[in-house]
């Protein structure tokens, strides 16, 4: 090949990964894969294998939204793709270490999300250790609270506490270097405010679930605050998103303030159709379900259980919360004295939880069936 005609291609290559990063910036997916497809063939004839690898992975990320936004097919098809964009980054060179651990991070969240938990934590793991090595504070904050999350939905929260108070740290830190930053350095600055936002709000979420209800409000207020450092407006409509559902699944566990649950729950809703989060849609729709059975109406509460149920069987993955949902409707049958209809819900849940390996959720679901044999 002659320099020339390398020359226009390395030109085209740029062209096509600059269209490409525009395009997904606007949402259009298609548009997106496509060019990144051309600029992935174009890396081929080139043997560039930094093209390639980069072109794999931003297709496998345009997959990843795909599915969030209602394609579920595409969560396969993501996983696949990352997988293909890790094998072009086995170099023992910093930037090959910080890219890898990138892949990983994110192949992690779709491993989740269609309920390999295991090979989830084990792909955050290695990027963990990678991060830690190459001193990179950002990356770690960030899969130091992936890991945290998947450790407190899975149930390991003493664990889960760990990790989220050296991610606090990592964080803190940053952010006092670069609260002293100026001009297009608050760039980073943003970002960390992003994760501060994020860890606020999973730390909040685990203290929610093991009823420490004080705390829980406290780092959900915290997540609120943190929103404001957030420019782009859709980071900041997702943080506060979370902080909404969070404060609405407090009132409404505490039944302090059903029309406080039933608010937030509104204000998380609105966010999560706007922007196309159907899975916090469908929390939502459980905040509201809560308040409807602490009320006693549980027809109406089963009936709304029902449509975040729907929800989540439209989509591939969402194992876990679907197993969720089907315990929280058993408990529901239960008061209602409707027990055909809990054994059946909770056999479900309880399968589904096996199937992951989930020993803790198994036995929260094992408690709820001996109320129905009581």
């Amino acid at each position: 090949m002659s320099d020339l005609k390398l020359k226009t291609i390395q030109k085209n290559i740029e062209h096509l990964k600059k269209e490409g990063q525009e395009e997904y910036g606007r949402g259009q997916w298609d548009a997106a894969i496509t060019s990144f497809k051309a600029m992935r063939e174009l890396g081929r004839q080139t043997n560039d294998d930094d093209a390639q690898g980069f072109a794999y992975y931003c297709i496998a990320m345009c997959y990843r939204e795909k599915a969030e936004k209602g394609e579920p097919r595409f969560w396969n098809e993501s996983a696949l793709t990352f997988e293909t964009s890790l094998t072009f980054y086995t170099l023992d060179s910093p930037l090959a270490k910080k890219e890898k651990a990138k892949i990983l991070g994110k192949l992690a969240y779709v491993h989740k999300t269609l309920g390999f938990y295991n090979r989830a934590l084990r792909n955050l793991g290695e990027a963990i250790e990678i991060s830690r090595g190459l001193e990179d504070h950002m990356r770690l904050a960030e899969l130091l609270n992936d890991k945290a999350t998947m450790l407190m939905e899975s149930g390991a929260y003493e664990d889960a506490h760990d990790i989220f108070d050296e991610n606090l740290e990592v964080l803190a830190k940053l952010k006092e270097k670069y609260d002293r930053l100026t001009g297009t350095e608050k760039t980073e600055l943003n970002s960390i405010s992003q994760e501060l936002a994020r860890g606020y709000n999973n730390i909040g979420e685990c203290a929610r679930v093991e009823r420490d209800f004080q705390k829980a409000y406290e780092y959900f207020q915290k997540c609120l605050e943190a929103t404001d450092q957030i420019i782009p407006e859709n980071p900041k409509a997702q943080a506060k998103m979370h902080a909404y559902l969070g404060l609405g699944k407090c009132y409404a566990q505490t039944n302090t303030s059903p029309d406080e649950a039933l608010e937030n729950s509104r204000k998380a809703r609105v966010i999560a159709e706007r922007i196309g989060h159907l899975k916090e849609v469908a929390s939502s729709y459980k905040i509201d379900a809560l308040v409807r059975e602490n009320a006693g109406d549980f027809d109406e509460a089963i009936s709304t259980y029902k449509k975040v149920l729907m929800i989540y069987e439209e989509q591939i993955g969402m194992v876990r919360d679907r197993a969720l949902v089907l315990a929280e409707m058993g408990d529901t049958y239960i008061k209602a004295e409707r027990y055909d209809e809990a054994r059946e819900s909770l056999s479900k849940s309880r399968n589904a939880f096996e199937q992951m390996g989930m020993a803790t959720h198994v036995a929260f679901v094992d408690k709820l069936k001996s109320k129905v044999n009581q």
